[in-house]
């Protein structure tokens, strides 16, 4: 949150001038230019609805736009001409900020998965080497790649090349019929497969595919087969990299699946034949493509460009190329801390999807990072947190450099004097103002910082004599004594409820608190907007929602249960 005074000639309102992703979403859903920049406005203040914005003169709405432009990094692109209306250039600067958004997360996450996965791929390329001792027979492997055959260990010590002369098109082809006659030796083969679950998944397919074969069918065995290979090598990216988890949306949204496949078809290819494409995976201008000598590619096949791929020679190509992709990944294992540790990410991911999936878009989704690594918080926002909640602020300093996804940093801890300058300078919001004495405090040096810090009033609903919060009783008189307050503002309550294993027990309570949250609304006092409800935990976010919470505050069923070190 980033929160300004914005001065107009029908008086000063408080705005958030950074653009929600969900605030962002609802606004699109207005067709005109205007009505969006309206509807995003709404959606940011603190204080402004829509009958008030048509009376703001067209002046101040334009100075707006370019706060809003340069509080978000799109200024570059946002250049309205002058006395000419603002709202298309506006909305169309936002949406290049969007995709350029999406643009840099992918490559983030491309370059976070080469990182792992190239080390574990490396091991497997160092056992295949060895196998086949690769020193003795390096040439003939690359030569053998380059006309598209690639063979798994077994398969390379069975063909037994005398020399680098006996590699040619010709002779492998004769060497591999002889080896693989019929359907029978291709199914034995296939059968070893199944120590890969990657493989063993597809076991039935791959039967059908060899059957047909067998049959002669040998152009819809092609086509059947080719996916098959794509598919075995993202399955593995998936269960040994948590980034295709991560980005899997953003794959499927911007047509890459693809393009990550080829990019380990290509450091396969670059290991064992120093080459960076591997033949049938080649892109080739479709109007350059050679029908005649019946190529296998796999563009030209799947875009139905060739039509006589279907050939003996280029189903074995494929058939054994599966089977060199099982010796790889059979031989690329992490070690047992690694998996432990993939699974405990790949965990974070799923726990957040499944959250937000249950949860009301409206709903605010606050991950409660205490005792958290770095990492584990950037799993959750790359999963799709938008909101991290820190209850220390000593912890929060010594993760929040180390954090590379940006989100929205909420203190969720008890608010300490000696410790408000630093709150000040790591916090988006605060949620846990606690008395007006706290928040004249605060207030102060806010303004010694230049800063309008957005918090949330603590209600301790329970009236538990351990914890902080204004009781309900009181709750009216503090708001009202911090509303006189110039440099923080109030934009709802927050309340935790009794700490109890049934959460209908905390229904009540949150009840309760959504009662003075809609009494406080009513009364409408100036600096006071009932804008959040934050209420709700691990165990009870379900009620807390259903009694009016439009944030929740959730660690342990994102995470996983919290180790504390000894």
């Amino acid at each position: 949150m980033l929160l300004s005074i914005w001065k107009t000639n029908v008086g000063e309102f408080t705005i958030d001038l950074k653009i929600d992703d969900a605030f962002y979403k609802e606004a699109n859903e207005e067709k005109k230019a205007k009505a969006f920049f309206f509807r995003l406005v709404e959606l940011l203040s603190v204080d402004v609805n829509a009958d008030v914005l048509k009376k703001v003169n067209e002046k101040y709405l334009r100075e707006l736009s370019f706060s809003l432009a340069k509080a978000n990094d799109f200024l570059e692109f946002y250049s309205p001409k002058d006395g000419k209306p603002f709202y298309n250039s506006f909305r169309n600067a936002l949406r290049v900020k969007k995709s350029n958004e999406v643009e840099k997360m992918w490559q983030s996450a491309v370059e976070k998965w080469k990182d792992g996965f190239v080390k574990d791929l490396d091991m497997a390329i160092s056992a295949y080497r060895s196998v086949i001792d690769k020193e003795k027979y390096a040439k003939i492997i690359q030569k053998a790649a380059k006309l598209g055959w690639f063979f798994s260990p077994e398969v390379f010590k069975k063909i037994h090349f005398r020399s680098l002369s006996s590699v040619n098109r010709k002779n492998i082809f004769r060497k591999i019929r002889r080896l693989y006659p019929s359907s029978k030796e291709l199914k034995e083969m296939s059968q070893k497969w199944s120590d890969v679950k990657y493989f063993f998944k597809r076991k039935k397919i791959i039967n059908s595919i060899i059957d047909a074969y067998e049959r002669g069918e040998l152009s819809l065995a092609i086509y059947a087969l080719l996916p098959q290979t794509e598919g075995v090598v993202w399955d593995f990216l998936i269960h040994t990299n948590p980034m295709e988890g991560e980005m899997e949306e953003t794959i499927k949204f911007q047509n890459r699946k693809f393009v990550t496949v080829e990019a380990v078809m290509r450091m396969i290819m670059a290991s064992i034949a120093e080459e960076e494409k591997i033949p049938f995976y080649k892109w080739v201008k479709f109007a350059q493509y050679d029908e005649v000598n019946h190529g296998l590619n796999r563009h030209a096949i799947e875009h139905g460009i060739s039509t006589r791929f279907g050939t003996k020679e280029n189903f074995l190509k494929l058939f054994l190329f599966l089977d060199f992709l099982h010796f790889i990944i059979s031989k690329t294992r992490f070690n047992k801390r690694d998996v432990k540790e993939v699974r405990r990410m790949s965990d974070i991911t799923s726990n957040v999807k499944k959250i937000l999936s249950e949860i009301p878009e409206y709903v605010r989704l606050v991950a409660a990072a205490k005792t958290r690594t770095a990492q584990e918080v950037d799993e959750a926002i790359r999963a799709g947190v938008k909101i991290i909640g820190e209850n220390y602020v000593q912890e929060a300093e010594k993760i929040f450099p180390l954090v590379k996804e940006k989100a929205e940093w909420h203190f969720i801890g008890r608010l300490q004097k000696n410790k408000l300058n630093k709150i000040i300078r790591l916090f988006d919001m605060v949620e846990t103002v606690d008395s007006f004495e706290m928040a004249q405090e605060l207030d102060k040096r806010c303004a010694k910082m230049g800063r309008i810090m957005p918090i949330l009033i603590e209600i301790n609903s329970a009236k538990e004599p351990q914890k902080s919060g204004v009781m309900p009783e009181d709750a009216k008189e503090v708001i009202v004594q911090i509303s006189s307050l110039n440099n923080v503002r109030i934009l709802g309550l927050m309340t935790m409820g009794p700490r109890t294993g049934d959460p209908e027990e905390a229904r009540a309570y949150f009840k309760l608190t959504k009662k003075i949250f809609d009494e406080i609304s009513e009364e409408k006092i100036p600096n006071v907007s009932m804008k959040y409800l934050s209420m709700g935990m691990s165990n009870s976010y379900k009620v807390a929602i259903e009694e009016g919470a439009n944030m929740i505050r959730i660690g342990t069923k994102i995470f996983g249960e919290r180790i504390y070190k000894k």
